[in-house]
């Protein structure tokens, strides 16, 4: 059966679209924002509730346990817990507050991983957490990760380097209980730029690609902005470059284009955030609500990459492959490359899960002769083919012993 998260800090549905992509199974969600919450359902088939999970902190407020029955799940019911707490007190791009209470959201994470008594957690936050009170806050959560049972590592990842097309720092917490977590690896090669994502965009047909109506001053303003230079000072409102990848796209900010004199529409922000041209935001009354999603989410594609090594710490810790995730990933993965067949690719992943070759056969209802030649001749492709070789090289993959 394919891994079963939670999604916590859900907003938008970024984190679940690259765990449901890399084959697991979302089972719930939860979020406060209305409009968040309204998108998110749009593109996943899944009980997606408003909570307010700062109420956790409070005494004889809710528990873990109470979270769990809101979205109608047992401990048994989730094997991963995901989740992106709001991080604007760590935040370096606003005024941060070091006893802001919505630090304390990250609290709140772990103790529905607790109450879920989850196989695996991943959270991401900003890198300001690791500097939060000295790195006191960090340590805390190290320790309190480690007291629940779960061996843990965290690291700052650029999601410029898992095919997002915008500089964008965050850190990954990691845990796992009975085995090593594992980060992605970055892709190597060149960074998709500004101007490859962009071409995406192609009329204002596209769902949320109004443009702003900006005064003819503004305009003028605009229109004397080299690549780089700021409309406002500062990090607001830069002229991207359209031979790199994006700045951070922001809750609040909105870049300038690289060719026209205008900010970025919110199909523009939300395609270098790796969503697909035709994800649709929910809040059309509401443009800064809609602003506020595409900003906040954890990029699909990074989101995807964390899945995928997080699967593999999962292989580890079963020392058997989900199935159902391979049959998943061997689709999205043999479809892109053009050159693997999904049955290759399917061989190729179990056998790398640590399945006999005989199990293989079993899994995949062919004969272990059979299944074995499917795995060769992806190796074979894979050899001399390098973007096909990227493939098992981005997750990590090979024959294990």
């Amino acid at each position: 059966m394919a891994p079963k998260v939670l999604d916590l800090f859900c907003g938008a549905g970024g984190f679940s679209l690259g765990f449901h992509r890399a084959g697991f199974e979302v089972v719930g969600a939860i979020d406060y924002e209305p409009a968040a919450l309204e998108t998110f359902r749009l593109h996943h088939d899944t009980l997606a509730v408003p909570a307010d999970l700062s109420r956790l902190l409070d005494d004889g407020g809710p528990t873990g346990e109470d979270l769990l029955d809101l979205v109608g799940l047992t401990p048994a019911d989730v094997d991963v817990v995901i989740g992106g707490p709001p991080c604007q007190g760590y935040s370096q791009s606003s005024d941060r507050d070091p006893d802001d209470p919505i630090n304390d959201l990250v609290w709140t994470f772990l103790e529905v991983v607790e109450a879920a008594d989850a196989h695996a957690f991943a959270m991401e936050n900003v890198p300001g957490l690791l500097e939060h009170k000295g790195g006191e806050t960090m340590a805390a959560l190290v320790e309190c990760a480690d007291s629940l049972g779960y061996n843990v590592a965290y690291e700052v990842l650029n999601a410029a380097d898992f095919e997002v097309p915008q500089n964008r720092h965050r850190v990954i917490f990691f845990g796992v209980r009975g085995g090593e977590p594992t980060h992605p690896e970055p892709l190597g090669g060149e960074p998709i730029p500004v101007q490859e994502a962009l071409s995406q965009v192609t009329g204002e047909l596209l769902p949320d690609n109004e443009w702003t109506d900006h005064r003819p001053t503004t305009v003028e303003k605009i229109a004397q902005l080299n690549v780089g230079e700021s409309l406002h000072g500062k990090h607001r409102q830069v002229r991207l470059d359209p031979t790199k990848p994006a700045r951070t796209i922001t809750a609040s900010n909105r870049h300038i284009h690289p060719f026209e004199d205008r900010e970025l529409s919110i199909r523009e922000c939300a395609v270098l955030q790796s969503f697909p041209p035709t994800y649709d935001f929910a809040g059309w009354e509401n443009r800064d609500a809609r602003t506020r999603q595409v900003g906040n989410a954890v990029p699909p594609k990074l989101a995807e990459h964390i899945a995928y090594a997080l699967l593999k710490s999962l292989w580890e810790v079963t020392d058997r492959v989900p199935t159902d995730s391979v049959r998943t990933s061997s689709k999205q993965i043999a479809g892109p490359t053009g050159r693997l067949t999904e049955r290759e690719v399917e061989a190729t992943l179990l056998r790398a899960g640590g399945l006999t070759w005989e199990q293989v056969g079993d899994e995949m209802g062919i004969t272990y002769k059979t299944a074995s030649t499917h795995y060769y001749r992806a190796r074979e492709k894979a050899e001399m083919a390098r973007e096909t070789f990227a493939v098992f090289e981005r997750l990590n993959l090979g024959e294990r012993d």
